[in-house]
């Protein structure tokens, strides 16, 4: 009876098993074919988005019905992933926000992190960075689990590409570099790869394009390394986008066409960007209807993605061309058209190329205050995307980044050697002593009688040693005494040189500003008179040469001109402004802060404000080819600043750096403690601004 019972125990407990083996090859085939559909849409994401579609809606069914709950929360990701690549951006956040529910649903925490990137870059795409911002934070800070490296890498590259789409350089290059540190943590080179690319870009629309090829370059070999085509198309599309800017027409060429023949243009918006491009080389190459013909392929492209902030650049090239082609009127309503879209993304670096647009077509066309309006808002942008503040702060990320990396090597290549010196240490220890056992008395024995024979030729030499030590301390004693006298000597004789030195500089440095700015004046009055004989001329020049008489009698009393006396610097600048103007087909506009008593000002700092105004116009005169100057003279109650604009021709300020004009204005400013800063664009002016720390 027991048998019968024990029998038909194990013949239940088989039945089971195999019911559970069924059930669970059943899964397991469930599991596979989900797994499977989602890799073929994945597939399709770039080519066919039908397909791709259709596909991923068959894994999520399967998904459901089987309660393939992780792989459900998959697809649902990879579905956003694809509505996001075409641009439907608005669906992709809800595809995100059904992946989201269902994980909190059944608390699969750990996935939290992934989802709250993907629709932070959905947001981003959109251009809605403020909420983009709140789910790149949120992977961050997940409160559930603590965020692992890639995670925290993926976000800060993530947020990186934000930054950079709003102009925020410095924000970029900082989480692109610690994002970056994550992934050679990891040591994954296809994401450090990507990292790269990402800092490239930064460079990029910094224009710092040294540093944007060079880092494009080291993208582009990496992604070779891990045979990454898109991203080889795109260093390709970008190298051919700095070659452009750069005038270099036949490598834009090149690079364009190898991005246009890479994976980087397997999507219609790859191959729209590729052809914007191309449209802007043809533009400079003057082929106005091969541009247009690429441009249009641009907008078609870009029409049919469902994001009407896209359009924006191609837009302003349309603006461009039609401006180039003496098409005004079109080229204004492009240019508006663009404006509006550029204000309402937030874009900003879009925005500034769409004033500087706006104030080409209004010159163009003689309505020069809008032209005037359109190029100060402009400079007003360029100025806050692109300042030398922040510049120098994104270099100085990228030395304490590669200083770290070398430092982190450096601590590896030591700990290895100290290793190496240790085991070293060891095994010639255990050989000393093995050695020490076997002579241990015999050097017992010579190291007596080696000390005592030392001891007493020690005792010896003491002796003899004593004597000359008192000799020798004698000798040093009288050259030490010998030299101090020469050195008080040669002290004296530099410190005469040294106030002969500078009072040479002085006077040089006040030779060149003073009287070679009144030279300069004289000059163009005469060559005023050739040209229309003005009798009164002679009378201007016969004052100018008094002046520069009494500029010479007032360095021999101290340097400082009589005028400053009697009369404020605003009154001298303005008269000396007049005067200039008179003989010259540039138009000076002086604009002086009136709510602060000028004269309150010491003399000396006067004169030095009067001599590098007078500097400055001078070299515009010379060298600009200006038809419009204008200066600004403010000051409060700590600090006077002076502005000088020009819309001369430019100059490159590196080169310049060391003509004596610049180097005494440089000298006289910082005798006061105060900054000057050159901002040059060549074809379009220069803008200076000097500031001195000042309390009335």
């Amino acid at each position: 009876m027991i048998q019968v019972k024990h029998l038909l125990l194990y013949l239940l407990l088989s039945v089971q098993f195999l019911a559970f083996a069924q059930n669970n090859d059943s899964f397991r085939a469930d599991s596979l074919e989900v797994d499977s559909l989602i890799k073929k849409s994945y597939k399709y994401k770039y080519s066919n988005f039908d397909s791709a579609a259709l596909i991923i809606d068959k894994a999520i069914n399967i998904a459901q019905d089987k309660e393939l709950i992780r792989q459900e929360v998959y697809a649902f990701r990879v579905k956003g992933v694809i509505y996001t690549i075409v641009g439907k951006l608005d669906s992709s956040i809800i595809i995100y926000n059904k992946a989201l529910n269902v994980a909190e649903t059944h608390e699969l925490t750990d996935l939290y992190s992934r989802i709250y990137i993907n629709i932070g870059v959905a947001y981003a795409k959109k251009g809605d960075f403020p909420n983009a911002k709140i789910y790149y934070f949120k992977a961050l800070n997940d409160s559930i689990l603590e965020v692992d490296d890639k995670t925290k890498a993926n976000v800060y590259g993530n947020l990186g590409l934000m930054y950079n789409a709003k102009g925020e350089y410095y924000n970029a290059m900082d989480v692109q570099i610690k994002s970056l540190e994550y992934w050679e943590s990891i040591n994954d080179t296809s994401k450090i790869a990507s990292v790269i690319l990402n800092i490239a870009n930064v460079y990029f629309y910094q224009k710092d394009y040294a540093n944007a090829i060079d880092f494009y370059k080291k993208a582009l070999k990496l992604n070779i390394q891990v045979s990454n085509l898109y991203r080889q198309g795109q260093c390709y599309h970008n190298l051919g986008t700095i070659y452009q800017k750069l005038d270099s027409l036949e490598l834009a060429n090149k690079y364009l066409n190898l991005a246009l023949n890479s994976k980087a243009t397997r999507t219609s918006k790859g191959k729209a960007m590729v052809y914007n491009m191309l449209g802007l080389v043809a533009l400079k190459e003057k082929n106005y209807t091969k541009s247009k013909d690429y441009f249009d392929k641009t907008y078609k492209i870009y029409k049919n993605i469902n994001s009407k902030y896209i359009i924006i650049p191609v837009l302003n090239n349309y603006a461009v061309l039609y401006n180039q082609m003496g098409q005004v009127n079109v080229s204004l309503k492009y240019s508006y058209e663009a404006l509006i879209l550029a204000k309402e993304s937030g874009y900003k670096k879009y925005e500034k190329d769409v004033y500087l647009n706006l104030s080409e077509s209004y010159e163009q066309i003689g309505k020069f205050s809008k032209s005037l309006k359109y190029y100060k808002e402009y400079n007003s942008l360029n100025d806050s995307l692109f300042n030398k503040g922040k510049y120098s702060q994104i270099q100085e990320l990228q030395v304490k980044y590669e200083t770290a990396k070398k430092e982190n090597k450096l601590k590896e290549q030591t700990a290895l050697i100290e290793n190496s010196k240790l085991e070293s240490i060891a095994k010639d220890a255990l050989l000393a002593k093995e050695k020490s056992q076997k002579y241990i008395i015999t050097l017992i024995f010579g190291l007596f009688v080696l000390i005592s024979a030392v001891v007493i030729y020690n005792f010896r030499q003491k002796r003899k040693s004593t004597l000359l030590l008192i000799e020798k301390n004698e000798e040093i004693s009288n050259r030490k005494i010998s030299e101090l006298i020469k050195q008080h000597q040669l002290n004296s004789i530099k410190d005469k040189l040294d106030v002969q030195r500078d009072e040479r500089h002085r006077i040089a440095q006040e030779l060149h500003d003073g009287i070679g700015g009144s030279l300069a004046a004289i000059k163009l009055y005469i060559c005023s008179l050739i040209k229309e004989t003005n009798v009164e001329g002679l009378n201007l020049i016969h004052d100018n040469i008094d002046k520069v008489y009494n500029e010479v009698r007032s360095i021999s009393h101290n340097l400082t001109p009589a005028e400053f006396e009697l009369t404020s610097i605003t009154d001298i600048v303005k008269d000396y402004v007049n005067q200039i103007s008179q003989h010259s087909k540039t138009e000076f506009i002086l604009i002086a802060n009136s709510t602060y008593d000028w004269n309150k000002i010491n003399e000396k700092l006067q004169v030095n404000i009067y001599r590098i105004v007078q500097e400055l116009i001078n070299n515009i005169i010379k060298h600009a080819k200006a038809s419009k100057v204008e200066i600004k003279l403010n000051i409060n109650e700590s600090e006077i600043e002076i502005e000088v604009v020009d819309n001369g021709k430019g100059f490159d300020v590196k080169s310049s750096a060391n003509g004596i004009g610049v180097r005494n204005m440089k000298t006289r400013i910082s005798n006061f403690g105060g900054s000057i800063a050159f901002n040059s664009i060549i074809g379009k002016g220069t803008s200076v601004i000097l500031k001195m720390p000042y309390k009335l």
